[in-house]
C-alpha cells in the first residue's frame, strides 16, 4: 500500500508540474514579457524563477489561496517585468492554479 501511495504522489507531482508549465507557457502577458525582454536580459530566467516559486508553493502546501497567488503574480509582473496586468490574468491564473492544486495537489 505504501508503495502505491508513493507512486500516486509522484504521479500527482508530475501532473501538477506539467500543468503549471502549460499554464505559464500559455499566459499571454508573461509570454509577451519574455518575448520582448521587458525584464532585461534575464527576462527568461525571471519568468522561470516565478514558475519555480509558484510550483514549489503548490507542491509543498496542503492549502493554497488564490488571492495570495494573485498577489505574488501581480507583484512579480510589476517589479520584474514592469507590467501592470489590466486584463485580470493574474487572478485568472491564480484561480486556475488553485483548481489544479485541489485536483492533484499534495495530500
Amino acid at each position: 500500500v505504501a508503495r502505491s501511495g508513493l507512486r500516486g504522489m509522484a504521479d500527482a507531482v508530475s501532473v501538477l508540474t506539467r500543468a503549471v508549465h502549460v499554464v505559464f507557457a500559455e499566459w499571454t502577458a508573461l509570454g509577451m514579457a519574455v518575448e520582448n525582454e521587458w525584464g532585461g536580459r534575464a527576462t527568461r530566467d525571471k519568468a522561470l524563477g516565478l514558475l519555480s516559486q509558484v510550483l514549489n508553493g503548490l507542491l509543498t502546501s496542503e492549502v493554497v489561496h488564490a488571492d495570495e497567488i494573485e498577489e505574488l503574480l501581480d507583484s512579480v509582473l510589476l517589479d520584474e517585468f514592469n507590467i501592470e496586468a489590466e486584463d485580470d490574468s493574474p487572478a485568472q491564473i491564480a484561480r486556475l492554479l488553485c483548481v489544479m492544486h485541489a485536483e492533484v495537489g499534495p495530500r
